[in-house]
Order: C-alpha cells, then structure tokens, then sequence
C-alpha cells in the first residue's frame, strides 16, 4: 500500500495538481458516509442474528431445567426417564450438536430428543391435580424446547442474503475508499503515505471483524454453549 501510494503520487496529476479538489472531496466524502452507512447496518444485523441464537440457547436451557423440575414429583421409573432426558438433551448440544452446526449441517439428534420427551412427557400420569398440572406445565416446557431449538438451528445454519449483501457492499466501499485517493492522484508526500497505511490497516482490520461476525458459532465472535454447560452443572443425577 505504501509503494503504490507513493508510485501513483508521482503521477502528473497528481504533481500538477491539476484536477478539481472541491468536488473530488464531495466525491469522497459521499463514499465515506456510504462506507459507514452500510457498515453500521451490517454490523446490526449481524450482530443481532449472533445475539439472537444466544437469546434462543438460554431460553432452551431455561426451559430444560423447568422441565426437570416440574417431573420431579412423578412416580419413578417415568421421573428418571424423562430427567435422563434431560440431562442426555444438554449432554448432545454441547458435546454434539453445537459442533455440526458450527460446520453448516445438523444430523436431527436434538429433534429426536425432543419427539422423545414429548411422548414420555404426554404419557406421565395425571391422576392428581398435582400430578396433571405437573404434565401440563412440563408439556409447556417441551413446546418451548422444540420451538427455539428450530430457532436456533435456522438462526445457526441459513445464510441471509440481505446480510450477505451488506457484507459485500462494506468490502467494496473499503476498497472504494482505499483505492479512490490513488486513483485521483495523491501526492506522495511523508503525511499522505502515512496517513493511507493507516487507513488501509483499519479498513482491513474492519473487513475482517465483518467476516468473522458473519458466523455466529465460528471465529472470533463465536458463540458458546454456556447455557448448556451451566444445565449440566446445575442438574443432578435424578437417580
């Protein structure tokens, strides 16, 4: 960057000076504005579809643990059936499933769980009110695994094009930006040479934190399966 900035300053125009400094400013003051209009827009939306598979792993592990506790005043063996359940849905995320959907594909292992917890949970006896308003609310808790672990995945493994797009449109409008001082001409002074190595390594340090905030379960800004983690901790053998 440094050698181009100094090849292209010794250019004529550049030395005579001979173009039009007003509306080249202009020029560049509206690639400016475009750059950091589509960067905060990208940063936004990426940063709330990371956020958003956060939100749906806690309400999950929040939702396993109601549910370990609602089943906690059933008759065995249908208690330590659907605890072990439990305690088997955090063991497959964490040790399983986060994994595969860090790498793009799900094989349908947590989906099994929950098909398998929903017939257990329904079968549970209900011969006391105590025992019915156990089942419900455990039924509850099902619903609430099953509609934000579908969340989760969709959040984990689609691609979103407008996201996409902005991520495009951000590593055109730094390149823009990098390239349209060279191009009109800059005069390869210390300040000028200087002042463009630095923008060009903010500009690409920004392009790369972009990228990595593409995905939310790799790079830099990875999500984690604490949610997860803290169930295994906090939940107890239920035999």
């Amino acid at each position: 960057m440094v050698a181009v900035t100094i090849v292209l300053g010794r250019t004529r125009t550049a030395a005579s000076g001979e173009f039009d400094s007003d509306g080249l400013s202009f020029l560049g003051g509206l690639f400016n504005a475009l750059f950091l209009v589509v960067l905060a827009f990208y940063v936004v939306f990426a940063w709330e579809n990371g956020d958003d598979l956060d939100n749906r792993a806690a309400t999950e592990a929040d939702a396993l643990i109601d549910l370990y506790w609602q089943v906690d005043g059933v008759p065995d063996p249908a208690r330590i059936a659907v605890q072990d359940l439990v305690r088997g849905y955090a063991d497959e995320v964490v040790d399983g499933e986060w994994a595969r959907l860090a790498d793009g594909h799900d094989d349908g292992a947590v989906a099994d769980l929950i098909s398998t917890m929903r017939q257990r949970v329904s079968a549970l006896p209900a011969d006391t009110d105590q025992l019915s308003t156990a089942r419900e609310n455990a039924l509850q808790d099902v619903r609430v695994l099953d509609d934000n672990h579908r969340a989760r995945v969709d959040a984990a493994t689609d691609q979103d094009p407008f996201t996409e797009t902005l991520l495009a449109a951000t590593i055109v409008g730094a390149v823009l930006m990098i390239a349209f001082p060279l191009l009109i001409g800059l005069r390869a002074r210390r300040n000028h040479v200087a002042l463009m190595a630095v923008t060009a390594a903010v500009l690409v340090a920004t392009v790369i934190a972009s990228i990595e905030l593409q995905d939310p379960l790799n790079g830099i800004f990875a999500s984690e399966p604490d949610s997860f983690r803290t169930v295994q901790t906090t939940l107890p053998d239920p035999r």
